[in-house]
């Protein structure tokens, strides 16, 4: 203790004499954010914080929490300063030199706040530089309050006060909804960063936790470990069972800290806060169906086998085309006749395949039953004493009496109707403890009748012989030289499937052969997801090849030459992005053969008895590329590859703004791993210096050059070696004149040529830039029955100019607008990896002067043009017959069935470009060389540009487009009779 106390007045005594004679300085600031009192209290608060002596005795504690705080404030000196730095412990948060000296400075000098986080210390330390090197460090101490130590929960703690309101609303209101509906006996686990997970009321402590016994706004008993894998939910909220009782995971918000003074630009919103409660009310209601109904195990359906047969297939058409089908009879049938083809459909696909009939439908019932309830519970949450309580506490939870309840999603209509239909379903499932009553119910109400043979959906599913898939393949090849054409450019991938087991070659083969059967006809091509990363959604071409030999995946697609390319490699693996395309090739190579691009690959088949496990995607992923076919095809020329043993690093270092939560911090983001960068969408800030540090190492000797350049190409810094070296590096540090985001988007591009024994390396600087912050926010979402939809068009007209671009990962985009001006908006087209879109739109407003503005599109599927031909007489050759729509300028050739129908008929689709024809009014043409007559011979169809409209029951919905019949009268050969 002596030696302690020595030591510490050993450090004061040479403090003191480093800071005798600097000049006064003072510096005032506050601190705003989330902090817990000692009794369990969450509270948002500002605190002042000062570097003068506090005399006066702390009023009351406050913990910090492992959150963001926002700090702004106010530097005075009597002697002018030439620099300040602010430091967290050891960790500088924040630098700034000053062109020219000045007396009075604001903390941060931009109007953005500085973002103070404990994971770095406390409190904070200020560094104040004069003239001649002289310095002085002041340290900031709070005003009237005790800050206490951080608390280990890393987590959203207003999750805490969610799970508590709930709890409370459900033990009032939950049987009024379903009975026994309650959060009282629900495990929850809240994800944390870090991979924490913290478990609340679980029946007896996890294996690996420990009990938590510090303050909690939510009694409860607490533990605190590590969160499995197996329970990181994919969406907001996860509900399984674990240990034989039900747990609900809830996703961890990194930025739920954010403050309404500072509005949050993505994320936290009214949106996101009025969905967590919907999302803990919707697992919670599964969790309760997980308590009083038998789950059925499915787990056994699940594996290989279920890839050789009808499972996936039906499950799929059931889960996804069944109830979209089902709602565009709702348009023009009356509640009783569309639930009587509910019934029939299910009946029909159930004869198929009693399993995966049994799984989809459990499925879709469970989904729409807590769907449907949760929205109900909600409009009643908002509503209710516990609504507003949360509202006091999380700024961005409306309060919202006239709040309309979406059942936008197929399944949770039907509920919504059955609710019409005046009977108790609810009692219904749970006295016969089992979801599928429904059928029975709604038989007994409605009746049951058998669809008309125009209604067979069956027809859509059947396999194709592979005979006539070869003939469609002809076809398509027709198709594919009209592309090439067109200036197109095609993109072919092969992917081989090595094995040396040959009972798992024709296994492989057969999984194959049915992925082609299955979207021959559809013009998209999805490989099932166990094989590799596949997935095409426009007019492709599948070589004959691939049904032959075994293990044989090849096809291939159209790009227009400018059309951009996202690609980014992972060691051998080749990631590629493209509108309606996505890609996934393990060791992959670029060739080149005329016009055409080539991408070759190799899947690793292991032949084990666990052949199901497959290469797994990593989530560590190299910095994406921007290319385009052309480029591709130059690249493809000098052989393009990664070559082996050559590694690139990338940071960039400065103070970034952070979008999600209106902050700003200095940090270093590596820009070649963007997942070890703290969480955040970071921008550079117009005006800021920033520092570009890029290193190239090689296992070899064989470095040569390593060119830096700009966004216009011209070249920043070069650097030589003679004789080549393993390492190379390039340093540029400047301003940037425009806000962006580095490691978003474009990111950086990286073009490495193998010159043996040299390596050539350049990189370009790239930014996607991103307007400045000034105006009012507007963010837009994109959304189909409650699916996000990323890189969909979005377009914002007004003031003269018109600005959009595709939505992010995230089905989101947003910018800022000038206060004043009236704007439309509107979004459309084609999604990556999604089908062809409605438009929907034009949303009008005029932008406020303190207004932000959230929009959500609500988009449905762009269909198709599609008919029927008949033949009479004879005798007929429906490969003879050319079908065409005509618009303007424009003509799309259709694809004709070669087998006809159970009806009778040859079906004929017309897909379009990015999978469906653009709206307005197309003539539709059939020819048929000789034939006395067509009837009719042409016919005009109408391709609506409406989506449905958000309510109940749609107008404005489309099916795909029904040219109807045309009839072809052929001669007899030898009179009527035909001899």
């Amino acid at each position: 203790m002596v030696r302690r106390w020595i030591l510490m007045v050993g450090i004061l005594s040479i403090m003191a004499a480093w800071t005798v004679g600097q000049p006064k300085v003072t510096v005032q600031g506050t601190l705003k954010g989330y902090f817990l009192t000692p009794k369990g209290e969450l509270a948002r608060r500002s605190i002042t914080l000062t570097s003068s002596p506090v005399n006066e005795p702390s009023k009351e504690q406050l913990h910090l929490l492992w959150a963001g705080y926002y700090f702004e404030g106010l530097l005075e000196s009597e002697e002018p300063v030439v620099g300040v730095r602010i430091f967290l412990g050891d960790v500088l948060i924040y630098p700034r030199r000053f062109p020219k000296p000045t007396t009075k400075v604001a903390l941060p000098d931009r109007k953005i706040p500085l973002c103070v986080h404990p994971r770095y210390g406390f409190p904070p330390v200020v560094e104040v530089e004069w003239g001649q090197g002289r310095r002085s460090r002041i340290v900031m101490q709070p005003i009237g309050v005790k800050v206490l130590s951080p608390l280990p929960l890393k987590i959203d703690w207003i999750d805490l006060i969610r799970i508590d309101l709930v709890r409370r609303f459900l033990e009032r209101e939950g049987d009024n909804f379903f009975l026994n509906w309650r959060a009282s006996g629900v495990t929850f686990v809240l994800q944390g960063e870090d991979d924490q997970a913290v478990w609340i009321n679980p029946p007896k402590p996890p294996k690996g936790t420990k009990r938590y016994k510090g303050p909690c706004p939510l009694d409860a008993h607490i533990y605190v470990g590590k969160l499995p894998k197996v329970l990181e939910p994919e969406g907001d909220g996860l509900t399984t069972t674990v240990f034989g009782y039900p747990i609900v995971v809830l996703k961890y918000c990194p930025n739920w800290f954010g403050l309404p003074d500072h509005p949050s630009l993505q994320g936290r919103c009214e949106f996101s806060a009025l969905m967590r409660i919907g999302t803990i009310l919707h697992e919670t209601l599964h969790a309760t169906i997980f308590r009083f109904l038998p789950q059925p195990n499915y787990e056994a359906k699940v594996t290989v086998p279920w890839l050789l047969g009808d499972f996936p297939r039906l499950y799929t058409q059931t889960w996804t085309l069944v109830p979209e089908w089902i709602i565009q009879q709702r348009t023009r049938c009356t509640i009783q006749q569309t639930f009587q083809k509910f019934l029939a459909v299910r009946a029909a696909l159930r004869q198929q395949a009693v399993e995966a009939m049994a799984y989809a439908d459990d499925q879709t019932l469970s989904e729409g039953l807590a769907s449907y309830l949760k929205e109900l519970a909600l409009k009643r949450f908002l509503q209710s004493p516990e609504g507003k309580i949360l509202r006091q506490l999380d700024p961005y939870f409306p309060l919202q009496e006239n709040y309309t309840p979406s059942f936008l999603r197929p399944e949770v209509r039907l509920f919504a109707w059955m609710d019409q239909l005046n009977i108790d379903w609810r009692k219904e499932i749970l006295r016969k403890k089992s979801l599928a009553v429904i059928d029975d119910l709604l038989g007994s109400v409605v009746g049951r009748k058998e669809l008309t043979k125009g209604e067979n959906l069956l027809q859509q599913w059947r396999a194709i012989p592979d005979e006539e898939l070869q003939k469609a393949q002809e076809w398509g090849w027709e198709e594919f030289r009209a592309y090439l054409r067109g200036e197109r450019v095609a993109f072919w991938v092969r992917v081989d499937f090595a094995s040396t087991d040959e009972y798992k070659n024709r296994q492989m083969k057969e999984i194959l052969k049915k992925t082609l059967r299955e979207t021959a006809k559809e013009w998209n091509w999805v490989l099932p997801m166990e094989l590799a990363e596949f997935s095409i959604y426009r007019p492709c071409l599948i070589s004959h090849r691939t049904l032959n030999p075994p293990l044989l995946a090849e096809f291939g697609f159209f790009l227009r030459p400018n059309e951009p390319i996202w690609v980014r490699w992972h060691g051998h693996d080749l990631e590629l992005k493209a509108e309606g395309v996505s890609l996934y090739v393990p060791n992959a190579q670029i060739r080149m053969s005329q016009r055409c691009v080539w991408l070759k690959g190799i899947l690793p088949v292991s032949d084990d008895e666990k052949s199901t496990q497959f290469k797994e995607v990593p989530k560590m992923r190299k910095a994406w590329m921007l290319f385009t076919p052309l480029m591709l095809l130059m690249l493809a020329k000098v052989g393009y590859a990664q070559p082996e043993g050559v590694t690139v690093t990338a940071t960039i270092t400065g103070l970034f703004y952070n979008a999600l939560t209106g902050q700003q911090q200095y940090l270093t983001l590596d820009l070649e791993e963007p997942a070890n960068n703290p969480p955040g969408d970071w921008h550079t800030i117009a005006g800021e210096t920033y520092k570009w540090h890029f290193s190239v190492t090689d296992t070899e000797s064989r470095l040569a050059e390593l060119t830096l350049l700009d966004e216009q190409g011209n070249v920043l810094v070069q650097k030589t070696a003679e004789p080549p070296t393993n390492k190379l590096e390039a340093i540029d540090e400047r301003p940037v004149s425009y806000s962006c985001r580095p490691v978003k988007g474009a990111g950086w591009e990286i073009d490495i040529r193998l010159f043996p024994p040299k390596i050539r390396v350049r990189i370009r600087k790239g930014h996607e830039e991103v307007p400045v912050q000034s105006g009012r926010f507007i963010a837009i979402t994109v959304d189909s029955s409650g699916n996000r939809l990323p890189y969909t068009t979005v377009i914002v007209e007004g003031g003269g100019e018109i600005r959009g671009s595709a939505t992010d990962e995230n089905g989101e985009w947003w910018t800022y607008l000038t206060p004043g001006v009236n704007y439309s908006a509107k979004a459309g087209g084609s999604g990556l990896g999604a089908p062809s879109l409605c438009w929907r739109g034009p949303f009008k407003f005029k932008v406020r002067e303190r207004e932000d503005y959230r929009i959500i599109f609500m988009l449905w599927r762009h269909y198709p043009i599609f008919g029927r031909i008949s033949f009479t007489g004879g005798p007929s050759n429906p490969n003879l017959v050319t079908v065409k729509a005509v618009k303007g300028d424009q003509t799309l050739t259709g694809m004709v069935s070669p087998t006809p129908n159970p009806d009778g008929y040859y079906e004929f689709v017309i897909p379009g470009g990015g999978g469906a024809p653009e709206a307005g009014t197309w003539t539709v043409i059939v020819e048929y060389p000789n034939a006395e007559s067509i009837t009719p011979s042409s016919k005009s169809v109408t391709v609506p540009a409406d989506c449905p409209e958000p309510s109940l029951e749609p107008k404005g919905a489309h099916s795909p487009v029904d040219a109807g019949v045309f009839t072809i009268k052929l001669r007899y050969p030898r009179g009527p009779g035909g001899s």
